[in-house]
């Protein structure tokens, strides 16, 4: 479980999450830090997810495959309908691997997605549910355990004239909010920013920090 957010600004576009991972079954639960928000390799898209580890890892290796040849200059509007294909394909697998070994989908590994990119002056989030299909965000989403409360945030602190660095301390505080609410979130925060140009930046430690200053409860 977890908190994914992505949002768009006239600068670039923000994708952040927490970084507690709730790793095992029901009754032997492991809380591990690991990052959610990822540069893809061709350097040009970032993926993020909420769900089972297992599924994240599996559709953040088949989506870098179906992308590797890809031209660095193409965004989400051309390369949805692969990384539609490579999750539906992924999810296949395992929904005929887990009936067939328990004859039913109870806890089969389940996971959302979103990616984003700034291609051709064009911002795009797109979030992808777990049999691929997909749908196009120009605004705001918040995807995990802690989506509904977080949903309510950003709707109330959201608006599309906010810069690039109100959104990055929006996103910081509607996380670290959400961990009152919900206890599977938690741990780091980590944020990535798509520029307009395209560009990719992570924010270091000592970036996240100082949005940790201007946080009040």
């Amino acid at each position: 479980m977890t908190l994914v957010i992505g949002v768009v600004c006239n600068e670039g576009i923000i994708i952040a999450s927490d970084s507690q991972t709730t790793m095992g079954t029901e009754l032997k639960r492991i809380s591990r830090q690991n990052p959610k928000v990822i540069e893809l390799e061709n350097k040009c898209v970032v993926f993020a997810g909420a769900g089972h580890v297992s599924i994240l890892q599996e559709v953040e290796d088949k989506v870098n495959i179906t992308l590797k040849d890809c031209p660095p200059e193409q965004g989400l509007e051309t390369l949805k309908d692969k990384i539609d294909d490579s999750i539906y394909n992924i999810m296949r697998r395992h929904v005929s691997k887990h009936s067939a070994m328990f004859g039913h989908l109870n806890n089969m590994p389940t996971g959302e997605f979103l990616f984003g990119s700034w291609i051709n002056d064009t911002p795009l989030l797109c979030h992808f549910n777990l049999d691929g299909s997909n749908e196009k965000v120009h605004d705001y989403i918040a995807i995990g355990s802690g989506m509904p409360y977080a949903e309510v945030l950003l709707k109330d602190l959201y608006h599309t004239t906010l810069s690039l660095e109100n959104c990055k301390n929006l996103v910081y505080s509607v996380i670290r909010d959400t961990e009152d609410v919900d206890n599977f979130v938690g741990g780091e925060i980590h944020i990535k920013i798509i520029k307009s140009n395209g560009e990719i930046k992570t924010l270091t430690d000592g970036e996240v920090s100082a949005l940790s200053s201007t946080y009040t409860v």
